[in-house]
């Protein structure tokens, strides 16, 4: 219905696709487009501080020397999140979970350490393969790549 009023004046109504449309639909359009301007332009700005699934700089850690990372939104469960660290991050948790935020506690059985894009998928192949794909870099690259745990 408001497909043509989509098509420039100037082309011939897409080759006579479209029948010339009634002069309130171009200006339903046009009102509706103008208040979707509107709101995006002073409704809609930018965030002060982005906010992504994962933290894009995550800690690395001394004594292993390779990141493993932690979603920064989680879903029912709560796989990989940290294990609460002090009492207050304790007592938020606990309350979440009495809540139904989660439906449990993060633990080492939710893979709470972290995780590292190799290790995802199913718990059966966690650690099947990673040997092969090192060997393959090495050999594209033509130098040793040194995979640290």
């Amino acid at each position: 219905m408001f497909a043509g009023c989509f098509v420039n004046p100037s082309a011939p109504y897409a080759y006579n696709r479209y029948p010339k449309q009634p002069w309130f639909l171009h200006a339903a359009l046009r009102v509706v487009m103008s208040i979707a301007a509107f709101t995006q332009r002073y409704f809609l700005l930018p965030r002060i501080s982005p906010r992504y699934p994962i933290d894009l700089l995550p800690n690395v850690q001394v004594q292993t020397g390779c990141p493993r990372l932690h979603p920064v939104i989680t879903s029912v469960r709560p796989w990989y999140r940290p294990e609460p660290t002090g009492m207050i991050s304790y007592c938020q948790e606990r309350l979440l979970v009495l809540l139904g935020w989660y439906l449990k506690m993060p633990g080492p059985h939710l893979k709470s350490q972290g995780y590292r894009l190799e290790e995802m998928g199913p718990i059966k192949f966690e650690n099947a393969g990673h040997e092969e794909i090192m060997q393959h870099a090495a050999e594209l690259l033509g130098c040793p790549v040194d995979r640290k745990q």
